[in-house]
């Protein structure tokens, strides 16, 4: 069975919840319940309080349906999902010695729809035993901290991650939620939109060691979302680094407390934030 990512993220709400946080961040909405990706992968209300409750995931070569619980979500594997081909318009670059963008500007973009969920964090009781499960079905592990996380990418071709498993002894379940916009820049002028509807900054932007990748987490009424680009893509040649945990490993650089939708510079902040510290434990 090859598992191409994520079809379906199921959550279960209350009916007082406001969707609107879902479309503000840039889904569709289909149905007064699912919230959906260019991609087709997408986000799928059902009635109740347990929050995450459901993982679904397109594979291909295989007719088999595979069902396993873990860390109280269900996961879900199954050929006939289909996820969609997107073509985005990223913007040309001009390192050293390169000529990409030639007589134009880099344009400044208010607003954007998600491409795709990229990825999911989840916390397990049991790391060793969760990897277990998922490398059963064919996933692979791209980066290792050491007795804290694994990152796992679901073929040898794929980007970085598509589930990052974290062991805890005080919680199980939903982590976060990575969502794919169409490059770097459109991390910073998503997060700023999404600053000035009154989403609060976790940490970011700011930029991963471990993937590359170039980030910004907000926290929302469903709980942490990232907004997320420029992901490392990897083969069979890849070979996974185990490493010893430190801050300094999870970031390269980042901005506390966000940036100011008015003024575009850095709001003032007068506590550390413990994300990073979090994301160690």
């Amino acid at each position: 069975m090859e598992v191409v990512g994520i079809y379906k993220i199921v959550f279960e709400v209350q009916d007082s919840f406001d969707s609107g946080c879902l479309t503000d961040i840039g889904l569709m909405q289909e149905t007064p319940s699912k919230f959906t990706a260019l991609n087709g992968s997408h986000l799928e209300l059902s009635p109740g309080l347990r929050g995450l409750t459901e993982i679904h995931w397109v594979t291909v070569d295989s007719n088999e349906r595979v069902e396993f619980v873990d860390s109280g979500i269900k996961h879900v594997f199954d050929s006939r999902y289909v996820l969609n081909e997107v073509e985005v318009q990223s913007v040309p670059t001009n390192s050293f010695g390169t000529k990409n963008r030639i007589n134009r500007q880099i344009p400044i973009v208010d607003d954007s729809l998600i491409c795709g969920i990229g990825h999911i964090a989840i916390y397990t009781e049991n790391l060793s035993a969760t990897i277990k499960k998922f490398a059963d079905i064919g996933f692979l592990i791209s980066d290792i901290i050491k007795d804290k996380s694994v990152f796992l990418r679901s073929k040898k071709e794929n980007p970085h991650h598509q589930i990052l498993v974290m062991e805890s002894n005080e919680k199980t379940g939903f982590q976060h939620i990575a969502f794919n916009v169409k490059d770097m820049y459109n991390v910073v002028t998503k997060g700023l939109v999404l600053s000035s509807k009154g989403f609060k900054t976790v940490l970011g932007p700011g930029r991963h060691v471990i993937s590359s990748s170039t980030t910004w987490y907000f926290q929302t009424p469903l709980g942490l979302f990232e907004i997320t680009s420029d992901e490392d893509y990897l083969t069979s040649e890849w070979e996974p680094t185990e490493y010893d945990p430190n801050s300094s490993l999870i970031y390269e650089w980042a901005i506390e407390n966000g940036l100011n939708h008015e003024t575009r510079r850095q709001h003032e902040t007068n506590e550390v934030t413990s994300f990073i510290e979090q994301k160690l434990k």
